[in-house]
């Protein structure tokens, strides 16, 4: 039991020396790893200032020799080249029209039609294909056609013209517009210029309507026709108030006809009128049916009042023979009664 608890005391002492040892170890690598980090960063900014001197010498040599330079933006040969834009280079000369003294239609009717099929094939389809393939030299080759075929035709920037002069309200810059368009042959065969006096561009390259417009301009319908119900039940609302008001002035002052019971005579005239047409209906039918049985129509009363009397004169014939029975008994005989005697006593009137 005493050796063990003597070397105790002496493992731990071994186990702290080692790792005293190891520590002072990763100390110096760290050490070191810094003196190596530090001695890169010297480098990197030895170089660095290196080259920054030498981009300055070099800039001092260049602002020397551009010191005195001077850029005239009218100079047809600019000492700098431009770059192209976005649409690429393109000539004064290619998009300055001709003046107006100057303006001929050297094109016949054909070479129109088919100047116009080749725009709407570029603009609907050519450009859009270049643009998703990203072929910019592409795209510009075919801007820059498009733009020269308008041109070849003057009819299309009259029509710009036109336009401009339409939407600002200038009408003697249209009619003088109208003159010049007439001059150059009007619009290529495919255009129909409607009551503007202009085509519009979707009407130019026969655009379609796209999905989205169908669906805004559905919308837009939609909504007048909510919106002319709304002012028509506003309107009748109006008017029934309107209505209303003078019927309770009328009767507050109490002038004018009682509504009431206009009402009430407006609804027995429509009621009788209604009974009145039933009635002439079955009559109708009744005169039909007697035509198909009888073969002719019998002897009927045409209005109220001879119905009346026929009714009436019935009345008495019955009365008649019947007294007669009652006074002749087992002697009465109603064929001699029918044919007609002499009357009892009594009777007439």
């Amino acid at each position: 039991r005493v050796a063990f608890d003597l070397g105790v005391p002496s493992l731990s002492r071994r186990n702290s020396s080692s790792a005293l040892r190891m520590a002072a170890t990763d100390d110096e690598d760290e050490d070191e790893d810094s003196d190596d980090e530090d001695d890169s960063d010297d480098d990197d900014y030895d170089s660095l200032a290196a080259r920054r001197r030498s981009l300055r010498s070099s800039g001092g040599e260049l602002g020397s020799s551009f010191a005195g330079l001077k850029l005239d933006p009218y100079d047809p040969n600019p000492p700098i080249k431009p770059r192209p834009g976005r649409y690429g280079f393109r000539a004064i000369d290619e998009l300055k029209p001709p003046a107006d003294s100057d303006l001929v239609q050297t094109m016949s009717e054909g070479e129109r039609k088919e100047n116009l099929e080749a725009m709407r094939q570029i603009k609907k389809f050519d450009l859009a294909d270049l643009r998703l393939r990203k072929d910019h030299a592409g795209w510009v080759e075919a801007n820059n056609d498009l733009k020269r075929r308008e041109m070849k035709d003057p009819w299309f920037n009259l029509n710009e013209r036109m336009k401009d002069a339409v939407l600002t309200g200038e009408d003697g810059e249209a009619q003088y517009l109208e003159g010049l368009i007439a001059k150059t042959g009007g619009p290529p065969p495919g255009i129909t210029v409607g009551r503007r006096g202009y085509a519009l561009h979707t009407e130019i390259y026969d655009v379609g309507m796209t999905t989205s417009r169908a669906a805004s301009m559905l919308e837009q319908e939609i909504l007048d026709d909510r919106v002319k119900r709304h002012r028509a039940m506003a309107a009748e609302a109006r008017a029934n108030q309107e209505k209303a008001r003078r019927r309770f002035e009328e009767k507050m002052r109490g002038t004018g006809e009682n509504t009431d019971e206009k009402e009430a005579k407006e609804r027995r005239e429509r009621m009788m009128q209604r009974l009145m047409g039933e009635l002439e209906e079955d009559k109708k039918k009744r005169e039909e049916r007697a035509k198909e049985l009888l073969g002719k129509i019998p002897d009927m009363p045409e209005d109220i009042s001879s119905s009346f009397d026929r009714a009436l004169k019935e009345a008495q014939d019955d009365v008649r023979k019947q007294k007669r029975k009652e006074r002749l008994g087992d002697d009465y005989n109603e064929d001699e009664d029918e044919e007609g005697g002499a009357p009892v006593d009594g009777e007439g009137g």
